[in-house]
């Protein structure tokens, strides 16, 4: 059966909080604790922003972020630590549910569900960081993911800061490219039909929530900044770690059309 790629996302990350939100989240290690979850997410959300923080002269104290595809909140809870306001959106409403009722207890958190395309239950120029880790890789289509850039250019205050990772090329033992429009049809069109996944997820003896709910595209450098380069974000830059991380600022005085 061939369906909707949107709904099949939503149907498996649904899937996926049902059976352990705390490991489809953060597929490290099964059987998590709930504290040990949480400090991973700090220990994370330290690394990630602790040097990137300092060398863009940023102090988030007084400030509002916003954490894309947040999933229990694993990130966002340190985040809420570190900013006055922390709020997080996932286009998984069981996911939300989950982490209002693992964090309620924090009064600067805020979780939302958003329509998996773009951001707009935010007004321009609302929040002054924008994060994104282990999200953007599982979209399946170049249009969606160019509309969640785009949209983070809008939402962020000039000068904001944004941080976010996307999957990058594939590549066979580490050495061999693969061209990005084979692994991209695997991951977008081919894992739509669900008796092959089947197959797959027998074959590869994978998990068949994952195989479905982690499918993605893969961007080159050069892709991500030609994505870039029509919007007000500077002081770009591009590292390979674990996928592109890209990380920046937007630029003072300007909102995206």
């Amino acid at each position: 059966m061939n369906r909707d790629s949107d709904s099949v996302k939503q149907e498996m990350w649904s899937e996926a909080a049902r059976r352990d939100a705390f490991y489809y989240s953060a597929d490290s290690r099964r059987n998590w604790e709930e504290e040990d979850f949480f400090l991973s997410g700090a220990s994370d959300a330290e690394n990630f922003t602790t040097d990137f923080f300092e060398e863009m002269n940023f102090n988030p104290r007084g400030k509002k972020m916003l954490d894309i595809g947040c999933g229990l909140g694993r990130m966002t809870r340190a985040f809420a630590s570190m900013f006055d306001e922390a709020y997080g959106v996932d286009f998984s409403e069981e996911m939300i549910e989950k982490a209002r009722d693992l964090n309620m207890h924090i009064h600067n958190l805020t979780f939302l569900v958003n329509n998996g395309r773009d951001l707009t239950i935010y007004e321009d120029n609302t929040f002054d960081f924008c994060f994104s880790y282990f999200v953007f890789q599982h979209i399946t289509s170049m249009q969606i993911l160019a509309s969640y850039i785009r949209e983070i250019a809008r939402v962020l205050k000039p000068g904001g800061l944004f941080k976010f990772q996307v999957r990058a090329r594939y590549s066979f033992a580490g050495r061999i490219r693969i061209p990005r429009f084979i692994g991209n049809f695997v991951h977008t069109k081919l894992l739509r039909y669900d008796l092959l996944i089947g197959l797959l997820a027998l074959l590869l003896r994978r998990d068949m929530v994952k195989v479905k709910a982690y499918s993605g595209i893969s961007l080159s450098r050069q892709q991500l900044e030609e994505l870039l380069s029509a919007l007000p974000l500077a002081a770009i830059q591009i590292t390979e770690n674990g996928g592109l991380w890209c990380s920046g600022r937007k630029a003072v005085g300007e909102t995206p059309v």
